[in-house]
This record gives structure tokens, C-alpha cells and sequence, in this order.
């Protein structure tokens, strides 16, 4: 079994300061995964905290399945997120679910996310919203302008009207948020890379 916990120091878009607290756990002899994230901060004068969850199992013949897959068929996923905890949870839950997903890299902000997708040629990019040297918004605006033909999903703590109206501007097709359960998050993924992809807003600049 393999375990790790992190903790850092954040800002939600709103000002206000909060902590989140991200953790892995890996057990290789029941077959199963969990990632959690706490955010915990104060709202007038009263501590709260949120508890989001990420758990998949898995089996060996789901793996004999990926390693005979028809590669041609392979499709490219780039995960944008400054946590490692939650890259490697996405990349574990999107290829053990879906044999015919690969994550092709990662990205730590999103300047280093528009220099790996450049270099990487994705089909589909996941992205986080808060993160240092560049956040989601201001990439993705960058991205739909380098690669208009390649979906970007947005994967956030911060999924309020305001945020999604924000993201849905600078050229992301679609806001899930990360409380939401690891099959919304395929399903969509899912449905972006089978779809006709409509142009995506006039409104990016």
C-alpha cells in the first residue's frame, strides 16, 4: 500500500483564504484507489470544510483488456492540475476505466500546460482552475487559440455561475466540478471525444 498527504495555502477566485488538504491512497492487494481533497476555511467567523472524494476499483483483467487495446483507437488525454495528488488520481482512474484513454502528460500551471500541449499533440485536456504562474482561465484562452479543434474540460473546486460563465468565454466546452463523482467527469470526457465539437464561444479572446 502506498499512501501520501499534502497540504497547501490557497486563495478561492473570491478573495478569501483557505487550506486544502489532498491525499492518495493505493492498495495494490484489493485492487483499489482513493484520492480525497478537504478544503477547509472560514465563513463568518465559522470554520467549514468540504470533503471530495475519488475512488475506483479495478481488476486485472481490466489491465489485460488496456494492453491489447488497438492502439489506433488510443486517445490522448493531458492533465493541467498543480497537484500531483490529483494528477495522479485522474491518470489512474482514466486509464483503468477507460482502456482506450492514455494520458499523455502533465502539467504543473498553465504555461507549462500550453508548452506540453504544444509538444504533445493531445485529443482532449483536463484542466484546473486555481494555479500558480498561470490559472485555467487565462490558459485555456491560449490553448483554444493554439488548438481550437482540441476540447478542454475544466476540473475545479470552484464551479459557481460566475467561474463556469468565465470559463465557457475563454474557449473551455465544459465545467465539472470536483466534488462531483469520477463517472461525471468520463461520461463527459466521453461525450466530448465521440461528439461534433460546436464552435466554441465568440466571446474569447
Amino acid at each position: 500500500m502506498s499512501n501520501a498527504v499534502r497540504f497547501s495555502n490557497e486563495s478561492s477566485p473570491d478573495g478569501q483564504s483557505l487550506v486544502r488538504i489532498s491525499g492518495y491512497s493505493e492498495n495494490w492487494l484489493e485492487n483499489y484507489t482513493v484520492a480525497y481533497t478537504v478544503l477547509c476555511r472560514t465563513v463568518d467567523g465559522t470554520l467549514t470544510y468540504s470533503i471530495h472524494l475519488m475512488a475506483e476499483s479495478y481488476s486485472q483483467r481490466e489491465n489485460e483488456n488496456r494492453s491489447a487495446g488497438n492502439l489506433a483507437y488510443v486517445k490522448r488525454i493531458l492533465i493541467i492540475d498543480d497537484s500531483p495528488l490529483v494528477r495522479r488520481s485522474l491518470r489512474s482512474v482514466l486509464e483503468r476505466q477507460q482502456p482506450e484513454w492514455t494520458v499523455c502528460g502533465e502539467a504543473e500551471n498553465g504555461a507549462d500546460g500550453i508548452d506540453k500541449a504544444q509538444k504533445l499533440h493531445p485529443d482532449l485536456i483536463v484542466i484546473d482552475l486555481v494555479m500558480p504562474v498561470m490559472n485555467g482561465i487565462d490558459a485555456s484562452r491560449a490553448l483554444r487559440r493554439l488548438m481550437p479543434e482540441v476540447p478542454i474540460v475544466m476540473y475545479t473546486t470552484f464551479a459557481d455561475p460566475y467561474i463556469r460563465n468565465a470559463a465557457l468565454a475563454a474557449g473551455v466546452h465544459d465545467l465539472i466540478d470536483k466534488s462531483e463523482s469520477s463517472t461525471t467527469l468520463i461520461g463527459r470526457i466521453k461525450h466530448l471525444l465521440v461528439a461534433e465539437l460546436p464552435p466554441p464561444s465568440t466571446n474569447a479572446a
